[in-house]
Order: structure tokens, then sequence, then C-alpha cells
């Protein structure tokens, strides 16, 4: 994945799988990959989805934090030539219980998935395809999915490391 992005290809995956089988760890290890073999030339961002919800949440009474957070972060993430958007769902809570993400939290996910069409992208997920869909809403689904085609990677089996190291 990461020699693609290198050679300029706008990828976009998904890592999907239990908590603690290391969805964060690959995500991170792509950039550092895509940041060593470009010689640091393309710009990359790790963003936690479930952290970026709670500062643009923060800044919504703050009228200098909203300029801050949506005028230079969110535009950040947006021209980034590629991203690691981490933990989508998190935010959710326990998916056992069949939660919805708000339409706040919707609008977010489809600004970035829209900005970030023709852009390197990967997602990390706990939420099988089934839950994504349900969570977010087709709309929003599709955006995330477009362009995975032999790049979804899910974690069916692997144990918690952080539970159970290696």
């Amino acid at each position: 994945m990461g020699k693609k992005i290198v050679d300029g290809s706008t990828i976009h995956a998904v890592i999907t799988g239990r908590t603690g089988a290391g969805k964060t760890h690959l995500g991170a290890a792509v950039i550092k990959e895509v940041m060593r073999a470009s010689n640091y030339k393309i710009a990359c961002s790790f963003i936690s989805y479930r952290e970026l919800l709670e500062q643009l949440k923060f800044a919504m009474n703050d009228p200098e934090a909203r300029k801050a957070v949506t005028g230079s972060l969110m535009a950040e993430i947006k021209k980034t030539d590629f991203v690691v958007i981490d933990d989508l769902g998190a935010e959710l809570g326990r998916m056992e219980e069949n939660n919805q993400a708000t339409p706040y939290d919707v609008d977010v996910l489809t600004s970035l998935t829209e900005a970030r069409l023709n852009k390197a992208t990967i997602f990390t997920t706990n939420l099988s395809s089934k839950q994504l869909k349900h969570a977010y809403g087709e709309r929003v689904f599709s955006r995330v999915m477009n362009g995975t085609k032999g790049n979804i990677a899910v974690f069916k089996t692997t144990t918690d490391k952080r539970r159970n190291p290696v």
C-alpha cells in the first residue's frame, strides 16, 4: 500500500477487526513507510476520528476555537496527501447496542470523505461493513468504501495484542 501511495496512486483502504488486532499500528506503519520512502515529500496525517469529533464539538460554543478547528484543522485534513482516519465508529460506543451516528457526526464524515475522494486515505475501524452501513447510512458507507477494492484488511481472529502481547 505504501509503495502505491509513494508512486502516486490514490489508495483508499479500510482496515477492520477486533479490538487490539493492530489496526492502528498498521495504519501508523503505512504512514511511516510513505514518509520514509518519499523522503518526507508526501504530507501525511494520522487522525483519531473520535478526538476530531470531540475537538469540533468543543469548539462549537467558542467562535475563536471554532475558527481554529474548522478553519485550519479540517482544511489541513482535507488537503493533506495521505491521511489515516483511525477508529471510525469509536464515538458510537458499544455496537452491540446497534448505535447510529448523530446527524452532526454523519455530516463531518461526509465532508471528510467527499474532500478525500482523490487523495490517499485509510480508515481503521472495529466495525464490520454491515455495522458501518447501519451506523452512518448508505451514502457515507459508499464514500468510505469508494476505491477500496483489493485494499480491505479484515482481522477476524487476531487476538488482542494489548491483553496478550506477542
